[in-house]
């Protein structure tokens, strides 16, 4: 009961719009994209990484009930025949900033610090951006990551708690690349190639596909040998 009760409560329910690519699918590979959008929302049902992040979600957004800020902000523009979709984990429409929260480790974080122009977290939190300031037109918008780290060390003086700020880049092309990409799909696209591959047990581990992709049961690709050298 405990579980049913959780995986209810974290059911991810999507916009609910067709033709359609969220912030944070827009820096995903195009076989993630195909397979949500062949197969639609599929739900959990076990407790995972992202039931996880779901849980620590709705906390939050709990704690800012009847402030100034929006919680699970949600927005959606038209580009072309595809809407771009984006959910606002916090928005501030005085000060103009977006707000995201990433429960996470230290080594995430940090990988984010070195390449932040290329990451996937600047490219979702620009999506949001672009669409904020369609939204509210007569804005312009900050972005800053809300770090929680998992694995910090309090003897090492390390911070549980971290705020960035996100660099801006032109993101209308990388929309609109992923939009072209996803409609250019007319069969099974090639496997991801960026797998999350980590050693366990001398074993090469997909982390991403195993752990925190929702489609892996139905993805052709997850049975596939892995014959890719780890990626951390």
């Amino acid at each position: 009961m405990i579980k049913e009760t959780i995986l209810g409560a974290t059911k991810y329910v999507g916009s609910g719009i067709e033709k359609s690519l969220s912030a944070s699918s827009v820096g995903n590979e195009v076989c993630q994209n195909w397979l949500k959008q062949e197969h639609g929302i599929i739900d959990e049902t076990e407790i995972g990484q992202n039931t996880l992040g779901s849980i620590f979600h709705l906390g939050m957004e709990k704690m800012f009930e009847g402030s100034a800020f929006d919680t699970e902000y949600a927005m959606y523009k038209k580009l072309g025949d595809y809407s771009i979709t984006g959910t606002a984990d916090l928005i501030d429409t005085e000060s103009n900033c977006i707000y995201d929260y990433k429960l996470t480790k230290n080594y995430t974080y940090k990988m984010w610090s070195k390449e932040p122009l290329t990451n996937g977290y600047t490219v979702q939190m620009n999506v949001l951006k672009w669409l904020a300031e369609r939204t509210y037109p007569e804005k312009k918008f900050d972005m800053k990551l809300v770090w929680f780290l998992k694995d910090a060390v309090a003897t090492k003086d390390e911070p549980n708690m971290i705020i960035s700020e996100v660099p801006a880049i032109d993101i209308e092309p990388i929309i609109q690349a992923a939009v072209d990409e996803l409609k250019g799909v007319l069969d099974v696209p090639p496997k991801c190639k960026d797998l999350w591959m980590r050693k366990v047990k001398g074993v090469n581990v997909p982390m991403k596909c195993k752990y925190y992709c929702s489609y892996n049961k139905v993805c052709p690709h997850y049975d596939e040998p892995v014959k890719l050298p780890t990626t951390w």
